[in-house]
């Protein structure tokens, strides 16, 4: 029997088809939260606040404050263009033992990563992620000099509650921003189907070349 080029090349186009439609995934861009001292934060002097004091920004963000902490003036630019006139001073280091005090709390759905513009308040000093235990999950790892400007990046690789904080002592946060990616959605099967019966023509033997 004579064999049909066109309709085995048809047969194998739709099931290439069937196999690849199922790994194929649709993906949202990533959602991104900010927090900018200089456009979302008051102004507000040092002990207006009390250890353990607490205030929601943007629907998101959480600064545990603490009777040191004050959100004062500071011209800044840095390397990538972004100025700000006003920082978060935190005053002292962050302290698990006092409810997180000197952080600022923020809850993904998921992996994120957290980039944030700051200005070290001495020698050596770092930020860090903790967990909602209050244990250091990652730190920045820059050899900071005091009131130099830094942009660091740190990531989290689950959903929680998490806490950007000071383990050395005081620094200056003027700008703080975590991207959560987006949920991979897998798409739904698509399966096709070649009837002989029901979709192709009769044809006789030698109709074809």
């Amino acid at each position: 029997m004579k064999k049909n080029p066109a309709a085995r090349l048809l047969f194998i186009a739709l099931l290439i088809g069937m196999l690849l439609l199922p790994v194929l995934s649709a993906q949202a861009e990533e959602t991104v939260h900010v927090l900018d001292a200089t456009a979302d934060l008051p102004a507000m002097a040092q002990g207006e606040k009390a250890d353990g004091d607490s205030a929601q920004f943007n629907d998101y963000f959480t600064v545990m404050f603490s009777a040191k902490n004050k959100i004062d003036g500071s011209n800044k630019a840095f390397d990538d263009g972004y100025t700000a006139t006003q920082r978060l001073n935190f005053g002292g280091k962050t302290d698990p033992k006092k409810g997180m005090i000197n952080s600022v709390m923020f809850r993904t759905e998921g992996a994120a990563t957290v980039k944030f513009w700051w200005v070290s308040g001495g020698d050596g000093r770092q930020f860090a992620i903790y967990n909602d235990a209050g244990e250091v999950l990652v730190k920045t790892e820059v050899e900071s000099v005091k009131n130099s400007l830094y942009i660091s990046e740190l990531a989290v690789d689950a959903a929680g509650a998490y806490y950007l904080g000071v383990p050395d002592g005081s620094n200056y946060l003027f700008k703080l921003e975590v991207a959560e990616a987006a949920p991979v959605v897998a798409a739904e099967p698509v399966s096709y189907v070649l009837d002989a019966t029901a979709d192709l023509p009769a044809m006789a033997q030698g109709e074809k070349a």
